[in-house]
């Protein structure tokens, strides 16, 4: 088992200060899968580039070993479309069920491991990211090799009136059959947030888009134009990064 110390130092874990339920008496049958996305800032010992090739041949290798881990993706930030971005880089990290996350969090594996992975995290992130738990809903899944589309991460957050589920059934059932008609989308998810890792976290969650190129997302840009003060109407918040992404090298 990892101290709480180290788990408040592990990128693909932290920062872990609260309560897990125990789930014991739940079947992984009747769980779906969950993701933990973090929002991350760039260490100033790294470039983009260097940020990129530590992701491919040392921390997505690294993260594979955690048991129930089923995916691992590095989306960098481009600074030149998202001038006023916040984050660097998002990773995502899902597990097959919310149990297999918890159990990564609490279960007993080799000190080694632990100590290889507390070290490469203090490395690779500044200080604590911003973290959720969320569970996928696929409106349309991209095909192709993602790390050559165009990709837009928009964060969301609902309006004071509305409460989360109420929020999340709407933003399924009547906003993303109308972000579905943009010109060239290839891919649309929404991650739903089931719990805030970061303290005062002010989004419900994200959508991930995927264009076939960027000329091809400036083109919805530019043909949505009119209809894009309605939808991100839809959301109290809304903050957009735009991204390349990452897998295995």
């Amino acid at each position: 088992m990892i101290s709480r110390r180290d788990t408040l130092a592990l990128t693909a874990l932290s920062p872990l200060g609260l309560t897990i339920p125990d789930t014991s008496g739940a079947t992984s049958a009747a769980q779906p899968a969950t993701t933990l996305t973090e929002f991350l800032r760039m260490p100033q010992h790294f470039t983009k580039e260097s940020w990129l090739d530590h992701w491919l041949h040392i921390r997505h290798p690294l993260l594979l070993q955690l048991e129930g881990v089923t995916a691992a993706t590095f989306n960098l930030t481009l600074e030149e479309r998202s001038p006023d971005a916040r984050y660097d880089g998002v990773v995502q990290l899902t597990f097959q069920t919310k149990s297999h996350f918890e159990s990564a969090v609490t279960g007993a594996r080799s000190s080694e491991f632990d100590a290889a992975l507390v070290a490469d995290s203090r490395h690779f992130q500044q200080a604590e990211p911003f973290s959720m738990l969320t569970r996928s809903v696929s409106i349309r899944e991209p095909v192709g090799e993602v790390s050559k589309m165009a990709k837009r991460i928009g964060l969301v957050g609902r309006r004071p009136e509305l409460g989360r589920s109420e929020f999340q059934r709407d933003w399924k059932m009547l906003h993303a059959p109308d972000v579905l008609g943009q010109y060239g989308l290839e891919g649309y998810r929404l991650q739903m947030m089931e719990r805030a890792i970061s303290p005062s976290i002010p989004w419900d969650g994200y959508a991930e888009l995927w264009w076939t190129d960027w000329a091809a997302l400036e083109e919805a840009q530019r043909r949505g134009s009119n209809g894009y003060a309605k939808r991100a109407g839809f959301f109290h918040d809304h903050m957009l990064l735009y991204l390349t992404e990452f897998g295995a090298a």
